[in-house]
């Protein structure tokens, strides 16, 4: 379980080298083939009844890897990507992507324009950033069942902007871990992980 976990967070390391581009078609390669979605990692998870979780599995200065627990219906507001990139694979269960065309905070007046909408399921991979567009990912409550997906972000996201159709507002909010993994009761699973690498 963690030692597949392990191998995918060095090789990611690898990548960022001051020296060498980003290929974002690496990372998702990576993710085909370590193949998260089918490691034991139930002990990584951590799931709150009136929100989705963001758990930290591992950051440094270039990129950060975190994985994301949905309940059944439970969903992100619209937001941006503040022009960082994205990578993501469903470890566990479906999540739909609502896509809009990005738009700029001060030009925003309420509405967006849809792109496509997409559905991703255990073993799929994805990426976006803030030319491809902005999105709303959820867990649709028609499942019933619960959701899991990794996410790794370049550089990591501090905060982002995030769209209110209902009061054609968009604000810039900040990001917050609900879980880093080292914490609590999940110290020893860090340990066993060793973030040195």
């Amino acid at each position: 379980m963690l030692t597949q976990l392990r191998e995918f967070i060095q090789k990611i390391s690898r990548l960022f080298s001051p020296s060498l581009a980003i290929e974002n078609e690496r990372i998702l390669e990576l993710m085909h083939q370590y193949k998260l979605f089918e490691c034991s990692l139930e002990n990584l998870y951590y799931f709150h009844q009136s929100h989705y979780t963001r758990n930290l599995i591992f950051k440094n200065e270039f990129f950060e890897i975190l994985i994301l627990c949905w309940e059944p219906g439970q969903k992100t507001p619209i937001h941006d990507h503040e022009g960082q990139h994205c990578c993501m694979t469903v470890l566990r269960g479906t999540i739909e992507s609502k896509n809009y065309v990005y738009v700029k905070s001060i030009d925003f007046k309420g509405d967006l324009t849809p792109l496509l909408q997409e559905t991703y399921n255990r073993g799929d991979v994805s990426y976006i950033d803030d030319e491809i567009g902005i999105h709303q990912l959820e867990n649709p409550a028609i499942n019933n069942r619960r959701a899991c997906t990794l996410h790794v972000y370049y550089k990591p996201i501090v905060g982002c902007l995030s769209y209110d159709l209902e009061t054609k507002t968009a604000k810039k909010v900040s990001l917050v871990y609900n879980r880093i993994i080292g914490q609590r009761d999940t110290h020893r699973i860090a340990q066993e992980i060793s973030f040195l690498v």
